[in-house]
């Protein structure tokens, strides 16, 4: 997921005519809500309750129980880390 960077993504990004790092900022609105955001997002890769089952072979009542389960997973996180509902794009992903 957001763990690694594709190494031809890393290649072009330090090639740019520009600071990666001030577009970004630019598009999240600062620094500050970047850190916050990669913060949280590490929280949610991390969180062992989110490790991929392959859907592959999967039933239709298998995919619904494991979207439920990550579901309530997400509220109960949610509430316990405190965030805030504007962050909660991001732990969602």
């Amino acid at each position: 997921m957001a763990g690694q960077v594709n190494p031809d993504l890393a290649k072009e990004r330090q090639n740019a005519s520009f600071n990666t790092q001030e577009l970004t900022n630019l598009l999240y609105g600062g620094a500050e809500k970047v850190r916050r955001r990669r913060y949280i997002e590490s929280l949610a890769i991390s969180d062992p309750a989110y490790s991929s089952d392959d859907p592959t072979f999967m039933s239709r009542e298998e995919l619904y129980s494991s979207g439920l389960k990550r579901c309530i997973t997400m509220l109960q996180r949610v509430k316990e880390l405190n965030i805030a509902e504007e962050d909660l794009d991001t732990y969602r992903k």
